[in-house]
């Protein structure tokens, strides 16, 4: 298989070459990952002081740009011993082709705020991981953009791995669309520039939150804030392990899995076809092995139509306006008929642990609670719509 590479600066990246990640197909290998990112302050020894009374590096807001227009950075790039221009500090701008033409299975986006302008998208067939805390999206100056920005892959997992609270959502003229086999969403995220988001999942749709290092007494915690219409379409959704995850949004809808492949192929072309063909083409829903979670859905409307499960857990959907429960739709915090992995008893056999890490452990000192919290103006349980805290299940 192909190697890594793996580009990362404490102020800008301007690439004017190409990458190449492709692997030798006819033995079946993977091709390889590539990884851009921005160092964190311990890494590259930013703002140490020279006495001068300023730091060593510029304070502005790390941003990745994803375009289909000829690369900001080639036009930016000096001639060897010239400076680079204030205005490109901060910045990395990237052309989507640089992306999705290079032959990497994997790809992975690490800063302050991952841009998309105009229509562009990433695909990748392994996976695609933006670790950010904001995802945006702005106008370009091509003719004839609608505002999709899009990602395709097996896997995706979009937000910030070390936030816990997400900024407001800005609303936009963009619309972002996620088709993947398997979608996390991780700490927290906060979309800018979008009126619409669609995570588009073939199996599950799960939230992780980030976590407070080696506390002892909260568990991990996410938040996703976005404007106008977001829409989370699987076979189901749930929080992992302990995770305190807050989705806020005008219009939240859970649904089942929808066919967007024209979508996605409107941004990508036959290149979708290969990774949209390998997801899993089952509709089962294998059981959610996380206990001691809690959801929180806040939003003006609420419309329940798919798969909502957090076993041993909390579920609270507040819809200021209307809260709808379609047929067919499951609300469950059940176990029943499952055995759950959560944590282990200590030695001696009194204390029960989650280990998150070597040397980060909570204790838990109560087992989860179930409970379904309902509440708006309006709410709405239609006929086949189904609530389900039936008792069962253990905890191992």
């Amino acid at each position: 298989s192909a190697g890594e590479v793996s580009l990362a600066a404490a102020e800008g990246i301007l690439p004017g070459g190409s990458i190449q990640g492709s692997a030798q197909t006819d033995l079946g290998a993977e091709g390889g990952r590539l990884k851009i990112r921005y160092v964190a302050r311990s890494e590259s020894n930013a703002g140490l002081s020279d006495n001068s009374g300023a730091t060593l590096f510029i304070e502005t807001p790390r941003k990745i740009i994803i375009s289909k227009e000829k690369s900001q950075s080639e036009a930016e790039i000096p001639e060897q011993g010239k400076a680079i221009a204030d205005e490109a500090n901060g910045y990395t701008w990237l052309d989507d082709s640089l992306l999705n033409d290079s032959g990497f299975d994997s790809i992975m986006l690490e800063g302050g705020n991952i841009i998309f302008e105009g229509d562009s998208g990433i695909i990748a067939q392994r996976e695609v991981v933006l670790d950010s805390p904001v995802i945006s999206w702005q106008q370009g100056n091509r003719l004839g953009d609608t505002g999709l920005a899009a990602i395709l892959s097996s896997y995706v997992a979009l937000g910030s791995t070390v936030a816990r609270n997400a900024d407001d959502g800005v609303g936009g003229g963009g619309r972002l669309l996620v088709e993947a086999n398997m979608i996390d969403l991780v700490g927290a995220t906060s979309l800018q520039g979008f009126n619409r988001a669609n995570l588009n999942s073939n199996t599950d749709i799960r939230f992780r939150g980030s976590r407070k290092v080696r506390s002892t007494i909260l568990g991990t915690q996410g938040e996703w804030n976005s404007s106008g219409r977001f829409e989370l379409a699987a076979n189901q959704v749930y929080p992992a392990s302990l995770s305190d995850y807050t989705i806020k949004a005008d219009e939240v809808v859970i649904a089942k899995h929808k066919n967007v492949a024209e979508d996605v192929k409107a941004i990508f072309g036959r290149q979708a076809n290969a990774i949209i063909n390998n997801f899993s083409q089952s509709d089962m829903s294998p059981s959610v092995l996380s206990a001691g979670a809690r959801l929180s859905i806040e939003a003006d409307m609420i419309t329940q139509a798919g798969e909502l499960r957090v076993p041993f857990g909390e579920i609270s959907l507040k819809a200021k306006s209307r809260l709808n429960l379609l047929a067919g739709s499951l609300t469950s915090t059940s176990a029943e008929g499952q055995i759950i992995p959560l944590g282990r008893t200590a030695q001696t056999g009194l204390d029960w642990q989650y280990d998150f890490a070597e040397g980060d452990t909570l204790r838990i000192t109560r087992p989860p609670e179930k409970r379904i919290l309902l509440s708006s103006d309006d709410v709405r349980l239609n006929k086949g719509a189904v609530i389900d805290m039936n008792g069962g299940g253990d905890l191992q």
